[in-house]
C-alpha cells in the first residue's frame, strides 16, 4: 500500500533539511523526494503615512466618562 504525504521544510545552513512530525511509525523505511522551489518574494511594506488624515478623534477623547456609563444606566443627556 502506497501513501503520499506532503510537507514543507526550510533548508538550514549547510543544506540540512529537518522533517518534523512525519506520520510514520518508528522503524518504517520511507522514500523522501525533495522538490526545490524558489522562495516567495517579500511583500513590499506599506508606505508611511498611507492613511494619514483618514481618522479623526473627538476633542473630549481623554475626558472621564460619566458614572452612568460605568453603571450601565441610560443617559439621554448629550455630553457637555
Amino acid at each position: 500500500m502506497q501513501e503520499t504525504y506532503q510537507t514543507t521544510a526550510q533548508v538550514s545552513p549547510g543544506g540540512v533539511v529537518k522533517l518534523d512530525h512525519v506520520p510514520f511509525p518508528e522503524g518504517w523505511m520511507v522514500n523522501v523526494s525533495i522538490v526545490p522551489t524558489e522562495p516567495k518574494p517579500l511583500r513590499a511594506a506599506f508606505p508611511f503615512g498611507l492613511h494619514a488624515g483618514m481618522i479623526t478623534m473627538s476633542d473630549d477623547f481623554n475626558e472621564p466618562l460619566p458614572d452612568s456609563f460605568w453603571l450601565g444606566e441610560e443617559n439621554d443627556e448629550p455630553a457637555a
